[in-house]
């Protein structure tokens, strides 16, 4: 089976799912590996000329609008007066500064996204739950015979070096874990879809076997995919309602045809029944 071909082959042609009815189930799951990875590619490609300039847009205006930081082992010291708001031109109130004390609560961060104390850095992660790190904790964890520095520079240049270092570092572990977990997704959906298949299966005179349905399964969702890949690479697509639930009618629709209008002519006749069809 040509691996390359079957994503054109399985959006039309009958003869093809008779050949897949008749392989291996690793080779439905090579297929699936290798249509993973090729909407992996879509997605970083998609991320790349989508989300990589809006946030380097982003940071350019971090690096215009924050303060400059001093870190001593005392706490955080700010060049600019306390409390320091940083506000975006389109997003609001994003990040407040404020070196003069040491702890807040979660109402005295306001509407800002995080505070930044002398000694604590604050995140909102939702309505009424903060998350604080300890700004101090490098001073507080040196080992034996370690010196903390007496004080650490953090510029917006700084800030922007760390971004550019992190971020192909951040675009290559997250297209890992896309990967491994997009895999797996469908390995697992194309079980759930199998179950459909098997309801399909009555219909037929001669019957399929449930490793022969899950194969099945793994091609008949190229449709479905190959829809979602259209919509990462033309943007004007992803307007169109499809979802989940378009997704759903057209992996049956095709399941219903690869499962139900692959039988061929004669399968399932009774011996001295001529004249019989099951097409």
């Amino acid at each position: 089976m040509n691996l390359i071909l079957a994503p054109l082959f399985a959006l039309f042609n009958a003869p093809f799912y008779r050949q897949v009815q008749k392989s291996r189930v690793s080779q439905g799951i090579l297929y699936m590996i290798v249509l993973s990875l090729v909407t992996t590619l879509i997605m970083i490609f998609a991320a790349m000329t989508r989300l990589m300039p809006a946030a380097d847009q982003f940071m350019r205006w971090v690096q215009q609008d924050m303060p400059r930081l001093t870190w001593t082992p005392e706490g955080l010291v700010m060049d600019a007066q306390s409390p320091y708001i940083m506000v975006h031109p389109e997003l609001g109130p994003l990040m407040s500064f404020d070196t003069t004390i040491q702890d807040i609560t979660i109402d005295e961060m306001g509407d800002v996204m995080m505070f930044v104390t002398a000694r604590r850095l604050y995140v909102r992660q939702g309505l009424n739950q903060v998350r604080t790190y300890d700004l101090m904790q490098p001073a507080t964890q040196l080992g034996e015979g370690e010196r903390a520095p007496q004080a650490v520079s953090i510029t917006p240049d700084l800030v922007q070096q760390f971004y550019d270092s992190l971020k192909p570092w951040v675009l290559f572990i997250g297209a890992v874990f896309f990967f491994v977990l997009l895999v797996i997704w469908k390995l697992l959906v194309a079980f759930l879809y199998a179950w459909v298949g098997l309801l399909i299966n009555f219909m037929r005179r001669s019957k399929l076997g449930f490793g022969q349905i899950y194969n099945t399964t793994l091609f008949a969702m190229t449709a479905a995919i190959v829809i979602q890949w259209l919509r990462l690479l033309v943007p004007p697509l992803s307007l169109i309602p499809f979802g989940i639930l378009g997704s759903i009618a057209v992996t049956v629709g095709y399941l219903f045809f690869a499962v139900k209008f692959t039988e061929e002519k004669g399968a399932g006749t009774p011996p001295g029944v001529p004249g019989q069809s099951t097409s």
